[in-house]
């Protein structure tokens, strides 16, 4: 009844996110001073042995042997040991954080297994006081925790770390969102600069496209090279037979067998390619081999071979027209690359450019994709870390404080 009058309600209190760390130190400041107070006569046992256990491992280790793998053993041993606590004795932080320092310094004397321990037996005095020290060390942190344990200072300091990671991954968001930014307008600069490059490929390939009538010429020129290989063809062919058999009785040069071989396989690109008095002399010798019966030629063949000899400088013409349009074919084809080989390497540059801007682009779309990933688990482990904090803030406080 009270409670629906207003009467004896619980206060509400609420607290920002801002202020939470101004709260707690106003809040818990006289307990975080009670329980420094309660734990100093511990810690000042505790440094007082952990100085005479680092004077202790310093003897040590000054200890020689003639046993070099014991010896590593205890030198190693010793200056883990000296390493946490030097690091204890060095360090400004409150009471509490020093009993966890202790921690180091207990754990430090007992991180060797078995094995190095039975080596170290050779040094039995000095780590028997080890030994003591490390005890007398693990009974005052025992009695320190159990005042620790019975403060919310435990759960204040938790709720401590909860605030800096907060603070920290708010930083972090901040400059995720700045380089998302930067890489969103470097992405909006490239795809402009691409777009540009892909206006002028086109252009130029339109510009190369337009060349393509002057090949009309030169295709011209091709099938009339083409139409005298064939006549060429149509002359020396049907002596394919007479020729092997030439090749196997007749007595030839190495450069008329060379020339030979090729009559039989590409009659047209020997006569063109080959010096055709050599050719027309071979076919003279096949005649003379014939009419002294050292090879076969049927009459029929053998009247072929006296109608290319009856017509050889009909041979040569065709030759000789055909090697003046090649030179013809030789000059477009020149003046034509001319024109349109720096077109053709401009097209590649240009495209070549475009495909490195568009693979960075693709880079920096994949680099906003992995912040935004970033972010968003950033993001989830805040407000983990924020309902963290309220649990532990109505573990150490009255019912009405509410963080908002």
């Amino acid at each position: 009844m009270f409670e629906r009058l207003g009467i004896f309600r619980q206060k509400q209190t609420d607290i920002k996110f801002g202020d939470l760390q101004a709260f707690l130190r106003e809040r818990f400041e006289s307990e975080e001073k009670d329980l420094e107070a309660k734990l100093a006569s511990n810690v000042d046992e505790i440094k007082k042995v952990s100085s005479e256990l680092k004077a202790t491992a310093l003897k040590l280790k000054s200890n020689s042997s003639q046993d070099k793998y014991s010896s590593s053993i205890k030198d190693r041993f010793c200056d883990k040991l000296v390493e946490n606590v030097d690091m204890l004795l060095s360090s400004g932080s409150n009471n509490r954080k020093l009993v966890d320092l202790s921690e180091n310094v207990v754990k430090s004397a007992g991180d060797i297994n078995m094995k190095e321990f039975r080596h170290l037996s050779k040094f039995r005095e000095d780590m028997s006081k080890i030994a003591e020290k490390v005890k007398i060390i693990e009974e005052k942190i025992k009695a320190s925790r159990k005042f620790i344990s019975n403060s919310r200072l435990t759960a204040v300091d938790s709720i401590k770390d909860c605030i800096s990671f907060i603070d920290a991954s708010q930083k972090n968001i901040k400059n995720i969102d700045e380089e998302i930014e930067r890489l969103r307008s470097d992405i909006d600069t490239i795809n402009k600069t691409c777009e540009v490059e892909r206006i002028n490929c086109n252009s130029l390939n339109e510009k190369l496209s337009s060349f393509e009538a002057e090949k009309t010429g030169m295709q011209n020129i091709e099938r009339d090279m083409e139409n005298i290989r064939q006549k060429i063809n149509a002359e020396l062919s049907g002596l394919e037979r007479p020729m092997k058999k030439f090749m196997y009785y007749g007595d030839l040069t190495k450069e008329e067998q060379k020339i030979l071989k090729d009559l039989i396989s590409d009659p047209a690109a020997c006569f063109i390619d080959s010096n055709h008095e050599v050719v027309k002399r071979i076919m003279e010798c096949m005649s003379s081999y014939k009419s002294r019966d050292v090879i076969d030629i049927d009459d029929r063949k053998l009247g072929k071979l006296h109608d290319v000899l009856r017509h050889f400088e009909f041979l040569i013409e065709l030759k000789e027209q055909y090697k003046a349009l090649d030179v013809k074919l030789e000059m477009e084809e020149a003046a034509f690359c001319k024109k349109t080989d720096p077109v053709a390497d401009e097209i590649r540059l240009s495209a070549a450019r475009v495909s490195e801007l568009e693979k960075d682009m693709e880079n920096r779309k994949n680099s906003v994709g992995a912040s935004l990933e970033e972010k968003k688990l950033l993001e989830e482990k805040i407000l983990k870390k924020m309902e963290q904090i309220r649990v532990l803030l109505a573990s150490v406080t009255d019912p009405g404080v509410n963080l908002v």
